[in-house]
């Protein structure tokens, strides 16, 4: 692993000592997604469709019941959230499921390279 690591560092150009002296500690990137998703559950796979163009892939998809909160990680780090009101019913669902269809940039259909955008990606339920 510190082979991979350190040629990952000689490809970038960076030492490990440019690499471990940051300006300032990480944070998350956060955005909002300004419309609700929509969820469905269809053939057995949970599908949700949010109508909203991510700035990079999304990672994963973590639902916090106490707060109504779906938070969609993208592999650079970023967080975009939007808080949803999910009925009783579809909760036994959702504690359930591990991997999701998430849909993504519905609206955006102007140009025809610029479709919607599918990833399966996994779902995690905060505890």
């Amino acid at each position: 692993m510190e082979f991979l690591t350190n040629l990952l560092h000689k490809i970038r150009g960076r030492s490990d000592a440019d690499f471990l002296l940051l300006d300032r500690p990480l944070e998350p990137q956060k955005g909002k997604i300004r419309k609700e998703p929509l969820l469905a559950k269809s053939d057995g796979q949970l599908v949700m469709v949010v109508d909203h163009m991510f700035d990079d892939i999304p990672g994963w998809v973590e639902w916090n019941p106490d707060t109504q909160m779906v938070s969609i990680t993208q592999m650079g780090g970023r967080v975009d959230e939007v808080r949803t009101a999910i009925s009783r019913q579809y909760v036994e669902t959702l504690l359930t499921a591990r991997k999701l269809l998430l849909v993504s940039n519905v609206s955006n259909v102007s140009n025809k390279e610029d479709g919607k955008i599918m990833h399966f990606v996994p779902f995690l339920v905060k505890e």
